[in-house]
């Protein structure tokens, strides 16, 4: 059985068909990425890692990551219906408004990132501070049978 970290044929063409999902906007979820390459669930995620690592695939900044996802918190949050699930409001909206809102329009996104900062002014940190977030810690318990 051959490693993920390997270099041969099946994992050069795994890699490839994977960055060629990215770029084609056909990577919506790394189930349908396993169906599409003939791979295991498990192994989507090692992939992409191994992508990372070797430079095929480059994240400038956690920042940025930050920068972007609240952009789009913020745009769901201004635009989306009561109760309404993001995948929801992403397939009411479009997918292109989206990537026009939240990708390509970088003003724009600064100013939802911004106006999503403003609104959490003040509020604690549920990953740094769980007590003062009023976080309940025993849904981290393990369950007892």
């Amino acid at each position: 059985m051959r490693r993920v970290n390997e270099e041969n044929p099946e994992s050069s063409r795994i890699m490839l068909g994977l960055l060629d999902a990215v770029e084609q906007d056909r990577a919506q979820s790394q189930r349908l990425l396993a169906s599409e390459l003939g791979i295991a669930l498990g192994l989507v995620n090692a992939y992409i890692k191994r992508c990372i690592k070797k430079g095929l695939v480059k994240v400038r900044s956690a920042e940025e990551v930050l920068e972007h996802a609240g952009a789009f918190l913020q745009l769901y949050r201004e635009e989306g219906h009561y109760l309404e699930r993001t995948v929801h409001f992403v397939g009411r909206v479009g997918l292109d408004y989206v990537k026009k809102r939240v990708l390509e329009d970088a003003p724009g996104r600064r100013a939802l990132w911004e106006r999503l900062q403003f609104a959490l002014e003040g509020e604690p940190d549920p990953w740094r501070d769980p007590a003062k977030a009023g976080i309940d810690l025993r849904q981290f318990e393990a369950l007892r049978a």
